[in-house]
């Protein structure tokens, strides 16, 4: 008793003793940084741990943070224990209370302490939870080993019930998972990510889940056996796919999970680590996540694919879409190879038994020649863009196809180079709060053939960045932002108080809007899409409450709405009031996709909403039902960038509302129709003057720098040779006035014909008629041929709903669509204006006007009027031109007007 009450005593001294500490105080005029940055890292704990009064798993929490090194301890290890650091975590492990014991309690203390920056002494804080551990939900059952679980076929246990297994040795990787070993079986830690190592022991903890037939454990603790011995476990070698196909279905391991409610009474499929030999194979034409097999080496290739079926699988093994380096796996198809796999399960629904590759960056053996074995370990070669954390670059010496790889600096009078060691690929950090940039040269040879890559590595010292940072960096990068709301397809705003940035990715993102509000710290690679500055591939924790919406910047007090003047707002938070629809750009896809004026100013931009967006807050419903004439008000709405240029969307159905018309000054109503007021390039005959009141009440007087050749009534003087006559414009709206000046180019009387006219195609829904391979479609005038043609594999041309020429490309052949119009004998096109509606994935275009050809690209084509005046051709087309990328770029065309003349007979 005495021994225990001295513990105590010294326990309580420590207490007091810590408690009374004062932080020292610094030399007048000095500030020390390490008291915020202990103030920084206590703050930051109160998120770690999302909900505290339901603990049913074990968890990790940080040993360091920004500088802070932290240490744990529980009062009740019996419930809630402190592991090992792993890396700079701790794990904690949770021993839940059997069924019928009811809820344990716990409080987990955090001590946190960092040396002063302007003394030697150390500045200390603690910070402490209390935890409440929930009874387990089933009896409590014996699983000791890897073999135990396997026999489970209880599933009620399943998501329910928490194991430990010691001695589990880890044997391959691939992506996220892991498979491990005891020596009685083989079983999946799923996510189990960089917590364990391949080659090493651990004691693991997590939750078992049943999934498509085999038992796996998630949500994992995993605390290295440093003194425990690895397994050697070898993999089994298979030369035959189809007779290892055949052994497993003869053996029944394909009736695990055919039906939709089976379960872990069925038993389980048991991970089959081995090194198979065969050839890599994607089905034609399927670019899909269930594309890519494993078949055997006289499979051919050329012969029709077949599906699997529940009785019979596929003459494959599939190859996982979540595997690690399944790009590498695929820059082999058509080849053999022998690389290492492990076969995870049978997948009912592709009906196959599929595989995860295990073998890393470069562990593929294939039958390359010297060029293929180079190209192919170039693009497999890799470094990380940014580190943070000392450790080693993977300066590989071999790469796949048995090449040899040398690396060099490309600057050599770098001074950065002294940070990495290219013998050991060691790299130290520089100052704190400085990064700096190493380009790095690998050259890559087999026999004859040699070829390089550079790399460009940022050594960064700054542990969080902000937004701003991550924006203006490349590769891996680490910062704290508060989850904002979905704005697109799997696209998610994060935002800080330097700017805002999207996260994408396609498989957590809904898990990611769960922390809608909160602060994360989210790691991924830096990237950009269609001009989407974003974060991909990314992993994330919450650390704390959100900030504040901040204050939304009023869009109409901005000078131009003009993409590359918004690019710096991209993802902001925007107002603005009373936007007139104006257009109405596409209805696909149940999309809302339209054209906004400002009418005070004459600026235009798009509204753009994604159906797919699966979470955003109350819906769209107003959104849906706009027409053009409308007025909408945003307020708190975000500036997206969809396509490669500014347009208005709300992830929150509050942030818009009926506007109204506004009320403009003489001076702005004047400035609108000054702004509309357009006159033709060149005169070949009298020309229609405006004289008002125009749409918003200007009116307008005229004169001209040469009445014989031009009058102030338009009238066309006939002159003997091409004049420039200079017409001014004087508009009055109340007591507003302002000019505008054109020049006209007044082409000579003897060359040009004596008539003009224009046709016109409108976007009624009723002008055209299509088969199979073209369209026809009819101009208000019977003196054009019009066609349009479907240029096989693309779709066929077609119209949507509001009567709009589709062009479509197929990204794979560029063969897309072509309209052709051509004018009678006797006459001539001197003019071609196409009005576009809202393009689709970026298409270009060739628009060949007589034998002159140009090349045109998205911004010509979304949303545009493209104007060509002064021709004299007999016939011009319009071709979408596309290629490349995964989907299909398609052209909407509004409205066409052509002007024509009539050519002189001839004498």
């Amino acid at each position: 008793m005495k021994k225990v009450l001295s513990v105590l005593l010294i326990m309580l001294f420590s207490i007091v003793l810590i408690a009374c500490e004062e932080t020292p105080n610094p030399p007048a005029g000095e500030t020390d940084a390490s008291v915020a940055k202990l103030a920084l890292a206590k703050s930051g704990l109160n998120a770690i741990i999302a909900d505290p009064t339901n603990i049913t798993n074990g968890f990790q929490v940080p040993g360091l943070s920004n500088g802070v090194t932290i240490t744990w301890e529980s009062n009740n290890p019996g419930v809630v224990s402190v592991g090992q650091l792993a890396g700079v975590f701790y794990n904690i492990v949770v021993n839940r209370p059997e069924k019928g014991q009811g809820d344990a309690t716990a409080k987990l203390t955090a001590n946190l302490s960092i040396k002063s920056a302007l003394s030697d002494d150390m500045l200390t804080d603690t910070w402490s939870v209390d935890l409440t551990v929930k009874e387990k939900v089933v009896a409590s059952i014996t699983i000791d080993t890897v073999a135990d679980l396997l026999d489970l076929k209880e599933p009620a246990y399943d998501n329910n019930y928490q194991v430990t297994i010691s001695d589990m040795t880890i044997i391959a990787k691939s992506g996220a998972e892991a498979w491990a070993t005891d020596g009685t079986g083989v079983v999946m830690l799923f996510g189990a990510g960089d917590k364990v190592q391949v080659g090493k022991v651990y004691t693991v903890s997590g939750t078992i889940d049943w999934y498509f037939g085999i038992w796996e454990i998630k949500n994992i603790t995993a605390t290295e056996q440093t003194d425990a011995t690895p397994l050697d476990v070898q993999p089994e070698v298979i030369e035959s796919i189809q007779d290892k196909i055949d052994e497993l279905v003869a053996a029944g391991e394909n009736t695990y999970a055919l039906e939709e409610d089976d379960d872990a009474s069925k038993g389980n499929f048991e991970a089959i680590y081995a090194t198979i030999t065969g050839q890599v194979f994607m089905i034609p034409g399927d670019t899909g996540n269930y594309s890519t097999y494993i078949v055997d080496v006289d499979y051919d290739l050329e012969q029709e694919w077949r599906a699997g079926t529940k009785q019979q699988p596929a003459d494959g093994l599939l190859v996982y879409y979540q595997s690690g380096d399944l790009a590498y796996v695929r820059d082999h198809v058509g080849k053999t190879v022998t690389m290492d796999v492990v076969i995870y399960t049978y997948r009912s629904n592709q009906q196959t038994f599929a595989i995860y590759y295990v073998g890393g960056p470069t562990g593929i053996v294939a039958d390359y020649t010297d060029e293929e074995a180079v190209a192919t370990a170039k693009t497999a070669l890799s470094l990380p863009g940014t580190v943070n954390e000392a450790g080693n670059l993977p300066l590989i010496t071999t790469g796949a196809g048995q090449t040899n790889i040398s690396w060099a600096f490309k600057n050599a009078d770098d001074p950065n180079n002294a940070l990495v060691n290219l013998a050991t690929g060691a790299f130290t950090l520089p100052a704190q709060g400085t990064s700096v940039s190493v380009t790095l040269v690998a050259t890559i040879s087999r026999g004859d053939v040699t070829d390089t890559k550079e790399f460009t590595v940022t050594i960064s010292n700054i542990q969080i960045m902000t937004v701003a940072m991550a924006r203006a960096a490349s590769g891996q990068v680490t910062f704290q932002a508060t989850v904002l709301g979905y704005i697109a397809d799997d696209t998610i705003l994060l935002f800080d108080e330097t700017g805002f940035i999207v996260a994408y990715n396609n498989s957590t993102d809904e898990a990611l809007f769960a922390d809608f509000g909160k602060m994360i710290e989210i790691t991924g690679t830096r990237g950009a899409y269609n001009g989407l500055q974003q974060v991909t591939n990314y992993d994330w924790e919450v650390v704390g409450d959100g900030l504040d919406l901040p204050e939304a910047i009023d869009l109409q007090s901005l000078e131009s709405w003009a993409a590359a003047d918004l690019l710096p707002l991209q993802g902001a938070i925007i107002s603005a009031a009373n936007l007139k629809v104006s257009a109405i750009n596409s209805v696909q896809y149940g999309n809302v996709d339209l054209t906004l004026l400002d009418e005070l100013t004459g600026k235009t931009i798009r509204l753009f909403w994604d159906s797919r967006i699966t979470n955003t807050i109350g819906g769209a419903d107003f959104l849906k039902a706009l027409a053009v004439g409308d007025y909408v008000t945003f307020e708190n709405a975000v500036l997206a960038w969809p396509n490669n240029g500014p347009a208005i969307t709300i992830y929150n159905a509050n942030q818009v509302k009926t506007g109204v018309a506004p009320e403009l000054t003489d001076e702005q109503k004047l400035a609108l129709d000054k702004a509309a007021l357009t006159l033709p390039e060149t005169a070949a005959e009298d020309l229609e003057l405006p004289t008002g009141p125009l749409a918003n009440g200007t009116d307008v007087s005229w004169a001209s720098s040469n009445e014989a050749v031009l009058g102030a009534d338009g009238t066309y003087g006939s002159p003997a040779e091409d004049t420039i006559v200079t017409l001014t414009a004087t508009l009055t709206n109340g007591t507003a006035e302002d000019t505008k000046v054109f020049e006209i180019l007044v082409k000579a009387g003897d060359s040009l014909p004596e008539l003009k006219a224009t046709a016109s195609y409108s976007g009624a829904t009723g002008n055209m008629a299509g088969g199979n391979n073209a369209a026809t479609i009819n101009l208000d005038s019977d003196l054009f041929t019009v066609t349009a043609n479907k240029n096989t594999p693309s779709n066929n041309v077609g119209l949507n709903g509001s009567g709009q020429i589709r062009l479509y490309a197929d990204r794979a052949s560029g063969d897309g669509n072509e309209l052709v119009i051509s004018i009678a004998a006797g006459y001539q096109i001197t003019g071609v204006k196409f009005t576009f509606g809202a393009s689709t994935n970026n298409p270009t275009a060739t628009l060949k006007l007589g034998d002159v050809e140009s090349s045109l690209v998205n911004a010509d084509l979304f949303d545009t009027t493209l104007t060509h005046v002064g021709l004299a051709i007999n016939s011009f087309s319009l071709k979408n031109t596309q290629t490349g990328g995964s989907n299909n770029a398609q052209i909407y065309i509004l409205t066409i007007e052509i002007t024509y003349v009539v050519l002189p007979a001839a004498e």
